[in-house]
């Protein structure tokens, strides 16, 4: 069994990281924070680690350790009471073993220096005999600040024995390094090898150990591995052939190897792609016309090199194309769901934390579209017949100046119950469609947001029955993953996700956008209108309607006024008791306020013309 913990992430250099860059949108607002890797007990993400096939032992390996099958004979002595998770055998969030699932991992102390220790079984040796240990070492640093660690050699299996040092590295290690040492025995016998962590500088960093061998022949770094090419900028489709969207023929995009091993790299690309840099780990590309690509990497050591193409088409957006479902995820990330608080509430959907989550989607500024659906990616769903009665809101909105929703620039919206969008219940990962009374005119960069709670009707998740998780792409903690999720928290409202937890993730919220202007689209936020809340002492029915709409609570003598989402009166009249329908047949189909006035005050509802 393994543990997965996270890991502090300091520079773009650190290659063995799948690094995310979503161009689609960037929030401003979002500052780089120091990610603190979260304990065992905290806040849990579960997540299948990366994995790759375990590595073969050597006709001249007399002892080898892939970290992959438990502690086993091994001791480990790690006496800080203070380090975010002791050495151990398990895995780090976004740390690609060197083989199988599984290393020697560390974490750092925010209070002490760090002195952990693994010591191996005892090995038997032959005096006067060349050995050679060797290990894969992963010591990151951050902020300029390095780790330290120790290879050391016994005749016991105890610290004090570890008496002979064969290797110190104090020093910034970009990704995954062989180090190795010969040793050779003075008699026979068994010798135990230690394992030392021993940073002395606190708070720094994790670091980890894999595939740790003594051997009668001196090690050979293997030939470059490349474990994956990630293409991030631009929209990407959902559906179909692995489509990028973008919006003018100057727009460029990442490509981000994860690689092992590698000495050089050379990108190239055909349909004359214009790729700057060509010879690092990353590049930028270049599309001045649409099409079918290739892109290549070659990379290359000492003892060979290995090639990788990626296909992908390009498209530039213009009016009138076809309508398509867009999401910020590139093609070889995943959408995965499980994401939950040490209650059990799940993170990625209902909680007691924030009543709404929202994804962001980039278009230029002045460009029209239409959304007439959204696609909802569930990981998992369950409500009790109360809770499943009440109500979900899936709203369209406009973006501030520095990249925030506006609450008060509303495009469009879609209401009903939790029973009525998810059914009764969803055990495996589902996509459902939210459908617009009508299609949603937006006006450059837009959110989806999805509103689990109304204000004064919010579910009581306390006895753990109830739950909704959706499905988002999860990106780690490096400062160069552009984030676009937001929560609704209070009393800040509208939080970037990465403020909040330290994660970058795009949500599995999916519209389907066909660019092009829609008639009645909302042109700018409205100054008369902000977030109005759900009033219980009004309720409007059915709702969205067509010809009439009924008012339940009308007192005698009330003033009715609705107002469109601009705060454009359309409406205004006296009313009774003994006339609670009002007839709307007159409006264009969209979203309206309803005011009414009685001696008890001002009540107001929201509702949709169709």
């Amino acid at each position: 069994m393994y543990l997965l913990f996270n890991l502090k992430i300091k520079s773009m250099k650190t290659r063995i990281f799948t690094l995310f860059i979503l161009a689609a949108f960037t929030l401003s607002g979002v500052a780089a924070v120091k990610e603190k890797a979260i304990p065992a007990d905290g806040l849990k993400f579960q997540k299948t680690p990366m994995m790759r096939a375990p590595r073969a032992v050597t006709s001249t390996d007399v002892f080898f350790e892939d970290f992959e099958n438990g502690q086993g004979d091994w001791v480990i002595i790690d006496p800080s009471t203070t380090v975010e998770f002791g050495m151990s055998f398990g895995g780090l969030k976004d740390l690609t073993p060197v083989s199988g699932s599984s290393s020697l991992i560390s974490g750092y102390d925010s209070s002490a220096a760090r002195d952990a220790w693994a010591i191996s079984p005892g090995v038997s040796l032959t005096a006067a005999t060349t050995y050679y240990m060797s290990a894969y070492i992963y010591t990151p640093g951050y902020d300029g600040v390095i780790d330290s660690l120790a290879f050391t050699v016994g005749t016991d299996q105890t610290i004090v024995a570890q008496t002979n040092v064969l290797i110190e590295k104090n020093e910034e290690l970009d990704g995954w390094v062989l180090v190795s040492a010969e040793f050779t025995p003075s008699a026979d016998g068994l010798y135990f090898f230690g394992i030392h962590h021993c940073t002395a500088v606190l708070d720094v960093n994790a670091i980890a150990v894999d595939d740790f061998r003594v051997s009668l022949e001196a090690p050979v770094a293997p030939k470059p591995t490349i474990n994956d090419i990630g293409l991030f900028g631009g929209v990407w489709n959902y559906e179909g052939p692995s489509t990028l969207n973008l919006f003018e023929d100057n727009d460029t995009i990442l490509a981000m190897s994860d690689v092992l091993f590698a000495d050089s790299y050379l990108w190239t690309s055909d349909g004359g792609v214009t790729i700057d840099p060509d010879s690092l780990y990353y590049a930028y590309l270049g599309y001045a016309t649409a099409g079918d690509y290739n892109l290549s990497l070659k990379v290359a050591n000492t003892e060979g090199d290995t090639t990788a193409v990626i296909p992908f088409a390009v498209n530039l957006l213009a009016d009138g194309q076809d309508g398509a479902l867009w999401i910020n995820k590139a093609p070889n990330e995943q959408l995965e769901g499980d994401f939950a608080f040490e209650s059990g509430q799940n993170v990625m959907g209902l909680n007691d934390n924030y009543s709404s989550l929202i994804e962001s989607y980039y278009l230029p500024e002045g460009v029209y579209a239409g959304v007439d659906s959204v696609v909802l990616s569930v990981e998992k769903y369950y409500l009790q017949e109360e809770n499943a009665s009440k109500t979900i809101t899936v709203r369209l909105l406009g973006v501030d100046a520095d990249g925030y929703p506006m609450d008060n620039w509303e495009f469009g919206r879609f209401e009903g119950t939790f029973a009525s969008v998810f059914g009764s219940y969803i055990e495996t990962p589902t996509d459902v469609v939210v459908k617009f009374p009508a299609t949603v005119g937006v006006k450059g960069s837009f959110f989806v947001a999805v509103d689990l709670a109304t204000p004064g009707d919010t579910i009581d998740l306390s006895d753990g029955r109830d739950y909704l998780a959706f499905n988002f792409v999860y990106r780690g903690s490096s400062d160069y993953a552009t984030a676009t999720v937001l929560a609704d928290r209070a009393p800040n409202g509208w939080t970037p996700f990465y403020n909040l937890f330290g994660y970058a993730t795009s949500l599995g919220f999916i519209p389907s956008v066909k660019m092009g202007f829609v008639e009645g689209t909302v042109e700018e936020a409205s100054v008369a209108i902000k977030h109005v809340s759900v009033d219980n002492q009004l309720s409007v029915y059915p709702n969205p309607a067509k010809d009439m709409l009924y008012i339940t609570n009308l007192a005698d003598n009330s003033t009715i006024t609705i107002a469109d989402i601009t705060g454009k009166q359309v409406v205004a009249y006296r009313a009774n008791t003994a006339q609670n329908g009002v007839s709307i047949s007159g409006l264009s189909t969209g979203l309206y306020i309803m005011t009414v006035k009685d001696a008890a005050g001002v009540h107001t509802a929201k509702f949709v013309k169709e």
